[in-house]
């Protein structure tokens, strides 16, 4: 019994260690501590070469506030102005080296509340929201595909749901071969498949092209079981606006994994961080490079010039 007992506890204690616990409730304000590392690479001649990142910086809306944050100390900072579709970054330049230096460090302590449907009126510029994007074109293929979904149904209110059901119902949540991961709406009306991305571009394409707004929404998820974890990936969700409701959140992938359409409509739990929201996105300061598809990593550019995406390691821990 002795023994049984000691091995009880022993697991218990790692578990505790490892930053294990029983599934974490979500549904109620969470803060979080996160944790971004980020490797600039050495320049390969002997001189040294300038450099210019952009690192997202956590939105601050309705649902999620920035407590504080602590950027490394070796570089001078500044937040960048907001974009158009008001998001925040960390800007910074520097010289490389001829040799490896430690990673770039950032923290946010975040607090991140659920995020429910909320009435409210279209702001002046949310127009932005009704547009297409280099991946999310209005055309005759997304307007035949949302008319199927719709099945002749006019009333606006009634559109959304059903444009999400859809979605749900005909994509797979499959991250096989190539072409996912991009949020091709094209790509994802003929494949049906793919991962976060392409579930919601398809689905903003299909309300935009009805005269819906959708927003695209990116930022990095939490795992429930998890007190602190790394993070694999990022995670994206969307926003789709109805005059009557306002603001009705929809995470289709999540629906589909968890084979419950309904389950992420019109409230999503505080197991997310939001980075930015929109595509084709201009830096503040502007990048030389093109606009970016979308903005949840860090962005680079040595002598004016895209650089390969550093590599970057996400963490968390629950406080």
């Amino acid at each position: 019994m002795k023994i049984a007992f000691s091995a009880v506890v022993l697991l218990a204690f790692l578990n505790i260690c490892l930053g294990k616990s029983k599934a974490l409730s979500f549904e109620s304000e969470t803060t979080y501590e996160l944790t971004v590392l980020v490797d600039i690479p050495a320049f390969k001649n002997s001189n040294s070469e300038e450099f210019s990142l952009w690192i997202p910086f956590p939105s601050e809306i309705e649902e999620q506030e920035v407590i504080s944050y602590k950027a490394d100390s070796r570089l001078k900072w500044q937040i960048g102005t907001e974009d158009k579709f008001r998001n925040r970054m960390l800007y910074t330049t520097g010289l490389t080296s001829g040799k490896i230096t430690p990673p770039l460090k950032i923290s946010f302590v975040v607090k991140r509340r659920p995020q429910n449907t909320k009435i409210v009126k279209l702001a002046a510029n949310d127009n932005i929201f009704l547009l297409p994007t280099s991946m999310i074109p209005l055309n005759h293929t997304i307007k035949h595909i949302s008319q199927i979904a719709l099945g002749g149904e006019s009333d606006k209110s009634k559109q959304i749901p059903k444009l999400y059901q859809y979605v749900v119902s005909i994509m797979s949540y499959d991250k096989s071969g190539t072409g996912w991961g991009h949020g091709d709406a094209i790509w994802a009306c003929s494949s049906k498949r793919g991962n976060c991305t392409d579930f919601h571009s398809l689905l903003i394409a299909m309300a935009r092209v009805n005269g819906i707004p959708a927003k695209f929404n990116i930022g990095v998820p939490i795992n429930p079981k998890m007190r602190q974890s790394d993070i694999p990936g990022y995670h994206c969700w969307a926003q789709l606006y109805d005059e009557e409701q306002g603001w009705i959140p929809v995470d289709a992938s999540e629906s589909k994994k968890e084979g419950d359409a309904s389950k992420y409509y019109g409230h999503l739990p505080s197991n997310r961080i939001q980075f930015s929201q929109g595509r084709d996105i201009d830096l503040a300061p502007k990048q030389n490079g093109k606009a970016l598809n979308y903005f949840v990593y860090p962005y680079l550019e040595l002598s004016g010039k895209t650089a390969d995406r550093p590599v970057t390691r996400f963490h968390y821990k629950v406080l």
